[in-house]
């Protein structure tokens, strides 16, 4: 299964299908639909499969994984085919020019592809929410910049870690939307605090980025993640350009594979159009032109310096005419002057400017 770039050029035509394996559960879109499986179901690899598999063409699977063991035992379950390939989103990221993130030591793929996904949909400057096991809290200002942002514990992790470090809590799950309230259950008030410590975290992180980078302007908030809808339920209401889109990472997945998992001749073209044209100089002037190629038979030389005069160009009264030498074993044709009858009783030089006839003065006796 190949993971390089340009030994996919030969699949462009063919069905791309885009892949995120999270730490709790691994989303697919295929054929315009999307799925979600949670690792703990069962058969979920059987499952995928079966809908990779039914594809009658070939298929290029591009995918982003923080949990790069599911990965590998799903690649190893599908097992080789000539027809299925596999390669890292990474990879897009690197020939990317939608954002620009060089500036920055250390971020993962999945936050990346995210702030791509986002400005599909979305202008910046923006934010973007990724609520899963993890939260990831993710800025693009409006000069396309990745800005960082935060990271610390999702609701799953901060339940599991209330029973973990502790002798008599439950693990609380969040199945279904939940709104906070006065807990009258331990269960109760274990999600309720951990739903207020995840809406706290995220309202802070969000108004102090936007007092340091945008002098405290406010920017659209773009949600996504596993628990992407249970925040967007009680955060909505908080302010205006609140909203959630569910496949945001596989969006930036698929926007960078059908821009650049084309052959090279495809991408220069979607790269170069809309460019605008630099005003005041003509980038002719400035291609860099190569040697001057011997003429083949009957040809004529390549290039010209500049000021000199083509093949059969008049020059006052001197035409140029070509003469064909041979110089080794190629034939090289080249300017030679001929000469034009100088008229009688002229005193016009046959070349350069005329001059001026001075009249002659009579001797005074």
């Amino acid at each position: 299964m190949e993971t390089q770039l340009d030994t996919l050029f030969d699949f462009y035509q063919n069905e791309i299908i885009a892949m995120d394996f999270g730490n709790t559960r691994v989303k697919t879109y295929i054929g315009g639909k999307f799925f979600s499986n949670v690792y703990l179901q069962p058969e979920w690899k059987k499952k995928l499969k079966e809908k990779i598999l039914k594809s009658s063409r070939k298929v290029i699977i591009f995918y982003s994984s923080v949990y790069d063991q599911q990965f590998d035992e799903f690649a190893a379950y599908l097992g080789p085919s000539p027809n299925i390939r596999f390669c890292e989103a990474t990879l897009l990221l690197n020939r990317t020019e939608k954002i620009n993130y060089n500036h920055i030591k250390v971020i993962g793929t999945d936050r990346l592809l995210g702030l791509v996904g986002a400005k599909k949909h979305f202008e910046p400057p923006f934010i973007v929410l990724d609520c899963g096991t993890a939260v990831t809290v993710n800025v693009l200002d409006e000069s396309d910049i990745v800005r960082g942002g935060a990271i610390f514990p999702g609701l799953y992790t901060s339940a599991r870690a209330l029973f973990d470090y502790t002798s008599s809590l439950e693990v609380v799950h969040f199945k279904e939307k939940y709104q906070p309230h006065c807990g009258t259950t331990t269960i109760d008030a274990i999600k309720t605090g951990l739903m207020c410590t995840l809406i706290g975290g995220l309202k802070e992180a969000v108004l102090l980025f936007e007092k340091e980078l945008f002098n405290g302007k406010q920017v659209p908030i773009v949600i996504t993640g596993g628990y992407g809808d249970l925040v967007y339920g009680i955060i909505n209401d908080w302010r205006e350009g609140i909203v959630y889109n569910k496949t945001l990472i596989l969006n930036g997945i698929v926007e960078l594979a059908d821009v650049y998992a084309k052959p090279p001749r495809e991408i220069k073209k979607i790269r170069s159009k809309g460019k605008k044209k630099p005003l005041g100089r003509n980038p002719k002037q400035f291609a860099k032109k190569g040697p001057k190629k011997p003429a083949g038979k009957g040809g004529k030389p390549k290039y010209f310096k500049k000021g000199s005069k083509k093949p059969n160009q008049k020059d006052g009264n001197v035409a140029i005419k070509m003469e064909k030498e041979i110089s080794g074993n190629v034939l090289i044709s080249k300017p030679v002057p001929k000469t034009i009858k100088k008229p009688v009783n002229s005193d016009i030089s046959t070349q350069g400017p005329k001059k001026k006839r001075i009249p002659l003065r009579k001797k005074i006796i």
